[in-house]
């Protein structure tokens, strides 16, 4: 009989065991975990993967609510231009968090990231190493780029606005910077219109569960999701899941494949959210009433 060795667990695991247990030991307020997310965060999500640049526009759909993004440009160096492309994965998600939490936190739309890119890596619950800082600037680059329309239609009204992320920003880290810190301090200074959507209607997130969930962009888009149609559920609530694949960032084979991901992220994000109550039925995601990830406290100070 062939010796049997017990299979490791890596560190990835070991890291989201551990935050699991934080999680479940202290209330966010305690471990200073508490963020904030906004609803158009909630009811769309950017693409999971890349697009690719032929993709003129990327939409998703939510009942009445549409979101467009259209990739930014800069110069090619050559008399022309190159698309930066569209933001995807987790790590715009992130970015987009820290940036509602901080203008929540400060009132103001001029947020600071750090005099180097450690700094910034740290803010947003990340390890900074050379693969990610690569992956760090183009994500900013093609968020910062982009433009973003919202457009919310009824059988009377149309109601849009389109917005960039930011009025005006400034990334100063140089390879050099990576963890050293340069003289002067990077920037993002948000949109106006968007920095007042956020202060007037963020709702709280579990920023140790982001970071939990933060290798599946699937998972982030679910609990963002969540978290704000928890507070608003009264009686059980089936969502199909083809609405779901509609209104986030899923660029999938198909709805099967849509659905097995979906699956997938929905037990990662339990590991970190026990209380959270659903049950899969054919077709659809049946949403039970839940206790929030977030005391319900802050309902009334932030509105939703």
């Amino acid at each position: 009989m062939a010796n049997f060795k017990p299979k490791l667990a890596s560190k990835q695991h070991e890291r989201k065991i551990r935050l699991a247990i934080a999680v479940h030991s202290h209330a966010p307020q305690a471990r200073n975990a508490v963020g904030f997310s906004h609803r158009v965060l909630a009811c769309a999500g950017l693409p999971h993967t890349d697009p690719g640049d032929d993709l003129p526009c990327w939409t998703r759909v939510n009942g009445h609510f549409v979101m467009t993004v259209q990739p930014g440009f800069v110069a090619d160096g050559q008399g022309g231009l190159r698309t930066l492309g569209y933001p995807y994965g987790s790590l715009p998600r992130l970015v987009l968090i820290f940036l509602t939490t901080e203008a929540v936190r400060t009132r103001s739309p001029r947020i600071v990231l750090g005099r180097s890119m450690a700094d910034f890596f740290r803010a947003i619950g990340l390890v900074p190493n050379s693969r990610r800082s690569g992956m760090l600037r183009s994500q900013l680059a093609r968020l910062l780029g982009a433009s973003i329309r919202v457009t919310h239609t009824t059988e009377n009204t149309l109601r849009g606005a389109d917005n960039h992320v930011a009025n005006e920003f400034s990334l100063l880290w140089s390879r050099e910077h990576q963890s050293a810190p340069c003289n002067q301090t990077s920037f993002i200074t948000l949109n106006q219109r968007l920095f007042e959507e956020l202060i007037e209607g963020p709702f709280p997130v579990d920023l140790e569960i982001v970071s939990g969930i933060r290798q599946s962009p699937m998972a982030i888009d679910l609990y963002l999701f969540l978290s704000y149609r928890i507070f608003r559920l009264h009686r059980p609530t089936r969502i199909p899941v083809a609405d779901l694949a509609l209104q986030m960032g899923a660029n999938y084979a198909n709805l099967a494949e849509f659905s097995r991901e979906c699956g997938r992220a929905l037990r990662l994000l339990k590991m970190f959210w026990p209380r959270l109550h659903y049950r899969r039925v054919r077709g659809a995601l049946e949403l039970l009433p839940s206790a929030p990830s977030v005391p319900s406290v802050f309902k009334e100070n932030f509105p939703i």
